[in-house]
């Protein structure tokens, strides 16, 4: 389907400026693309021709209008949660296929942005998760809150130890945090309680891997995709630093999970940012 450009999917005044200030940078003469991840589900976009260039705002429009025909009839658009601004940097016109031609190949040149990698990769996890979920059942319901803590310390620790040495075990790295990350989901269905049938160990499931993603969104707005700018050895630094954090609230309590409401939130909140980190290693590591 055609993608229209109208009021709510159209770059204003302050998102071009910010683009040009902090946007990056591609280019296929004469047209230059800027684009910034948002973090969010939306797309927007914006087409300019420069008056320095283009003198005549006659031919300005024939021009703009153009790359927005261009970009509206090509199979692949831009990915989601990214604004992004096509304009026509040179005072020669150009022909409507060359034109076409250098806009497909702009996009072509944008990476997947966060929320496309990060559904691909939580779709495998979840793939993982119920193939042992049929096969060994909820076995992990005998498990202390604590003990899966440990697991979830465990495999973070080998991923480290893999960093200074070849590891022994056929589980590769991404195969290990596809681990953490079931097994942190498991975590958070243990400590909500939501377990009694195959079914409900499904919706709890996604239901968590629904609000961690949330939690991504709303922290990629704001810290603009830092994460992609992490060496990837850093992600099992971060989450061993989580668990430690976890253990020592778990070990001040007799039963695994303190009773201070507040504690319970921090807990949770950690788990959170377990799965989140151990995707972006995911992401990471397949690069």
């Amino acid at each position: 389907m055609p993608f229209v450009v109208n009021k709510k999917n159209r770059l204003q005044g302050k998102d071009i400026t910010h683009l040009f200030h902090s946007g990056v940078r591609v280019s296929r003469h004469p047209v230059v693309l800027l684009y910034r991840f948002t973090g969010s589900g939306e797309t927007r976009v914006s087409f300019g021709v420069p008056k320095k260039k283009i003198k005549k705002a006659t031919v300005r429009n024939k021009i703009r209008r153009s790359m927005k025909e261009c970009y509206r009839h090509l199979p692949r658009s831009l990915p989601q949660g990214i604004m992004a601004m096509f304009y026509f940097n040179s005072s020669d016109t150009l022909s409507l296929k060359l034109l076409e031609k250098n806009v497909q190949e702009l996009i072509r040149l944008i990476p997947s942005s966060s929320v496309d990698q990060y559904s691909k990769t939580l779709v495998e996890a979840e793939y993982v998760f119920n193939h042992k979920l049929d096969v060994y059942g909820v076995s992990w319901r005998q498990l202390r809150l604590s003990t899966l803590t440990d697991q979830v310390f465990i495999k973070a620790s080998r991923v480290r130890t893999l960093s200074f040495s070849k590891g022994l075990v056929s589980e590769s790295i991404p195969e290990t945090f596809i681990g953490i990350i079931n097994y942190s989901a498991i975590y958070l269905i243990k400590a909500k309680g939501a377990y009694s049938t195959l079914s409900q160990v499904k919706s709890s499931y996604s239901q968590i891997i629904q609000e961690t993603q949330a939690i991504m969104v709303k922290k990629n707005h704001d810290y603009g995709e830092a994460w992609k700018l992490m060496r990837k050895e850093s992600f099992s630094d971060m989450i061993l630093q989580k668990l430690e954090r976890v253990r020592n609230m778990e070990d001040s309590s007799d039963e695994g999970l303190p009773l201070d409401d507040e504690k319970k939130r921090s807990l949770v909140d950690s788990y959170h940012d377990i799965i989140n980190y151990a995707v972006f290693a995911v992401i990471k590591y397949n690069e």
